[in-house]
């Protein structure tokens, strides 16, 4: 192989991203008030995998101030692509005589990628109410100053019956570390249960550098395989 030959192959690999480790966390937290404060009850411990559910030891859902939950989270880099987050199942159930709220946040910080103005696309879904049913309002927001359960909006949506909603806006992320978060405004009758579902994805867009980058790689490898099959 020609030296020539080499530096193109690896101009192309370096335009192609770099697997970092891991610095990515997932946290759940859960509020009572739609001004905090949010207490932490689980955390992905860097899998991009969190879980509040079900006790390891019986069949009964988590508890908190009264309501039953099972919620569940995937992110980066389980989902291989930061700033994807997934809710797939959000189970909120209340046995209380009286109509009340609670509020699920699930947030993952530390994420360095995709930067700059990046589209967000926000998928909401509410799977069903049952007993007395009730409201949910979905929310997602990001946070360029990287911080847990707040930020700035990027879509929403509220049902008060089985339906789905989608939304995309753009969001400016720096240069930095950034988190996304996913929030869930749950308001029950007496004696009902909700189950909700949020996913968020970014518009993954090779940066223009990198593709020139690459591209002139590939253009390098194409002359000189050309040139030996002339000479052949």
């Amino acid at each position: 192989m020609t030296r020539f030959m080499k530096l193109s192959i690896l101009g192309a690999a370096l335009a192609l991203p770099a697997t970092s480790a891991f610095a990515t966390s997932i946290s759940i937290g859960l509020a009572t008030t739609s001004t905090g404060p949010v207490t932490t009850v689980a955390t992905d411990g860097g899998s991009g995998v969190v879980n509040f559910s079900q006790n390891s030891s019986s069949s009964t859902y988590a508890t908190f101030n009264g309501y039953s939950l099972s919620l569940n989270a995937t992110g980066y880099p389980f989902t291989m692509q930061q700033g994807n987050l997934m809710t797939n199942a959000i189970s909120v159930s209340s046995s209380s005589a009286t109509t009340g709220s609670i509020y699920v946040y699930i947030t993952e910080t530390g994420l360095t990628s995709p930067t700059g103005q990046t589209p967000f696309l926000s998928s909401f879904t509410e799977n069903s109410f049952g007993g007395a049913g009730g409201s949910v309002m979905e929310t997602t927001l990001y946070s360029a100053m990287n911080n847990a359960y707040s930020g700035s909006q990027l879509g929403t949506a509220t049902f008060t019956a089985i339906g789905t909603s989608t939304s995309t806006a753009t969001a400016n992320l720096g240069n930095g570390t950034y988190s996304v978060t996913e929030k869930y405004a749950i308001t029950l009758n007496p004696n009902a249960s909700a189950n909700s579902t949020i996913n968020l994805s970014p518009a993954a867009t090779p940066e223009p550098s990198s593709l020139a980058l690459l591209g002139t790689g590939l253009l390098g490898v194409a002359g000189v395989v050309r040139r030996k099959l002339v000479k052949a």
